[in-house]
């Protein structure tokens, strides 16, 4: 690993001088770790970036959820048999509460097995690796929507597994009517057969969903056409809530698991929070071991969840189990605290835990408790990230909130 300096320093370009650095303070090689997941913007100005590409695969759009049905209830888009059955089901959870949880629960676990546990419903790795999201839902009562990559249609494996599963189910035992009205054919869709895909890239599936949502005003806001718009726009607000649990990771390990409890604790957090990036597969050994990835973002399966709305309708607890089964999945080579946050989304004033106890909420202004750059990089990294941010910008002239500050040594 070699850095170039300039060594003749000019308004023009054409005259620089490109010569290997000899007072970085820092080796290349952890300058260039560092430079890859310690924070866009901490450690230098980047100029230019290249990308290796490779062919793009068809992307299949599949729609899963109750929300589906129920929209095209709303706007009158269903035939009268289909409303017949939507009413049928709504009136039987009306009438029998315990369906409904079931319904949800068994919806939200059927998600996650798809991604991150294909094997226990009857799905192929290849077929549960090609899908995922940007923004994965796991809410029975809204919208799940999954692209999947490639030239073979994730379609009728899905579909035959939420098959098996309902009908497995508890729900089905008590209400095997109720299951069968929850079959594929209204819970799970392709969404090709109402036109929409399939897509040759995201870009072709983006771009008009985002002109049905800012209209007129796109093309002012997106003059190149073809390209992947920027969602959600660039804001003057912070679009995460300040002194919350945002941006946190699953640990891959923890979708994975068989253990009730666990799984209990999975439902809790997806079905309301949402899983928004889906991670996992092999990510948590594609490294190279020369990037500054998170120990906690590399080994998870969902990552840039904001857990506060599960924490506000169950209380501290489920912070304390989700951060409890965390540290249960961490990797035994990461020393000290772990941390458990994602970067990207992290949101202004986050709030953070105690180092007397970890799984418990810190006040800054009282208690000792972990910065907020620790809940991202965990002790470890951060303290090496710290250096390397001293040695190339002492001054902490780069900085932002969630920046890596200049170690004080």
């Amino acid at each position: 690993m070699t850095a170039l300096c300039n060594s003749n320093v000019v308004a023009n370009e054409d005259d620089w001088d490109w010569q290997p650095c000899t007072d970085l303070g820092v080796s290349p090689e952890d300058l260039w770790m560092a430079l890859r997941g310690g924070g866009g913007g901490t450690y230098g100005i980047t100029l230019s970036v290249k990308y290796q590409l490779f062919e793009q695969n068809p992307l299949q759009f599949l729609n899963l959820g109750l929300g589906f049905m129920s929209y095209g209830n709303q706007t009158g888009a269903l035939d009268d048999k289909t409303k017949e059955i939507y009413e049928t089901i709504v009136a039987k959870f009306k009438a029998d509460g315990t369906l409904w949880e079931e319904a949800r629960r068994t919806f939200t676990l059927f998600v996650v097995d798809f991604l991150f546990a294909p094997e226990k419903i009857g799905v192929s790795k290849e077929i549960s690796l090609s899908c995922g999201f940007p923004a994965t839902m796991f809410s029975f009562a809204g919208v799940t929507n999954l692209l999947c990559w490639g030239t073979e249609s994730a379609f009728p494996e899905m579909s035959s597994a939420w098959n098996r599963t309902i009908n497995g189910s508890e729900l089905a035992k008590q209400d095997p009517e109720l299951a069968d009205l929850l079959s594929s054919k209204y819970i799970v869709f392709d969404m090709s057969s109402f036109g929409f895909g399939p897509y040759s890239n995201y870009g072709e599936y983006d771009i008009p969903f985002t002109k049905a949502i800012f209209g007129k005003s796109y093309d002012d806001i997106f003059p190149t056409t073809g390209v992947v718009p920027d969602y959600p726009l660039p804001n003057f607000t912070p679009s995460k809530t300040p002194k919350t649990y945002c941006s946190i990771n699953l640990p891959l390990a923890l979708l994975e698991s068989d253990d009730d409890s666990e799984r209990e604790l999975l439902f809790k957090v997806l079905e309301i929070s949402g899983g928004e990036h889906t991670t996992g597969g092999y990510v948590a050994r594609l490294g190279d071991g020369m990037d500054s990835v998170s120990p906690s973002e590399r080994s998870s399966g969902q990552s840039s969840i904001g857990i506060q709305s599960t924490i506000d309708k169950y209380g501290d607890d489920i912070l304390n189990d989700y951060l409890a089964a965390v540290y249960k999945y961490t990797s035994d080579d990461v020393d000290g605290f772990p941390g458990f946050s994602e970067l990207n989304h992290f949101c202004s004033e986050a709030s953070i835990v105690s180092k007397t106890n970890w799984t418990e909420s810190c006040d800054p202004e009282k208690d000792d408790c972990f910065s907020a750059q620790e809940l991202i990089w965990g002790e470890e990294l951060y303290a090496k990230l710290q250096d390397i941010k001293a040695a190339v910008d002492p001054d902490n002239l780069l900085d932002c909130y969630q920046c890596v500050k200049p170690s004080k040594e």
